[in-house]
């Protein structure tokens, strides 16, 4: 039994540079978009208004959806770190300011399987760079007594 095995001279071409600057751009547009989708679907389930990393945060204007792990630090593009599991909303100053998750002083701990889907610890440190309990949540934005 005999194989005919036919090539065709576009099976063995590299796509043009348009193709590929195309195929790289709408990848990049779905990317966007699922995070979009991922940031909404964080501000229904958290609330526009609310800042999960401390429990009574008095601020009331600057609310931004923040990713616990940093999206340059791991998981795939498209993927973990772009992921609802891994964002929650929290106020400006808590977010990127003086004593915020971006400065090191707060830390976030999962407390189930579900990442920020579930009740969250917050770990955050003193004046003299000693870590303690900011808060540690029963379910999700309702805090410990």
């Amino acid at each position: 039994m005999k194989l005919a095995l036919t090539l065709t001279l576009g099976a063995l071409q590299k796509p043009s540079k348009e193709a590929s600057a195309l195929a790289r751009r709408t990848q990049k547009a779905h990317r966007r978009l699922s995070e979009r989708q991922q940031k909404a679907a964080v501000v229904r389930r958290d609330g526009p208004h609310t800042c999960r990393l401390v429990p009574g945060c008095l601020e009331r204007e600057k609310f931004e959806t923040a990713h616990v792990e940093a999206k340059g630090m791991g998981g795939t593009p498209s993927g973990i770190r772009n992921h609802q599991s891994n964002m929650l909303r929290a106020c400006f100053f808590h977010h990127q300011g003086r004593w915020s998750l971006h400065s090191g002083d707060l830390r976030v701990e999962y407390l189930t399987p579900e990442g920020t889907d579930g009740p969250i610890l917050v770990r955050g440190t003193d004046s003299y760079g000693q870590w303690g309990i900011v808060g540690r949540e029963v379910a999700v934005g309702h805090w410990e007594a």
